[in-house]
């Protein structure tokens, strides 16, 4: 429950654009993101900040969508 809360905020942050806000508040609430999961969040919420109707935004949001998920409840 806690991770799915945690992955809400982080569409939320970056539903309004703020790319390193969204990081920014991840860590400071005390989840812990692996270096290797670093790039692959910001490029989640890069492509999630493309226009919708980007077919390729679409395809690669299908395979952040569940890598972040997977994250945030790993290390909640």
């Amino acid at each position: 429950m806690e991770g799915a809360i945690a992955y809400r905020k982080i569409l939320f942050a970056k539903s309004t654009g703020a790319i390193q806000i969204a990081r920014s508040r991840f860590l400071q609430e005390g989840y812990r993101i692996p270096p290797q999961y670093s790039c692959e969040l910001n490029m989640f919420l890069g492509e999630q900040n493309r226009r919708v109707s980007d077919p390729a935004a679409k395809e690669i949001a299908k395979f952040y969508v569940p890598r972040c998920e997977l994250l945030a409840r790993i290390h909640v």
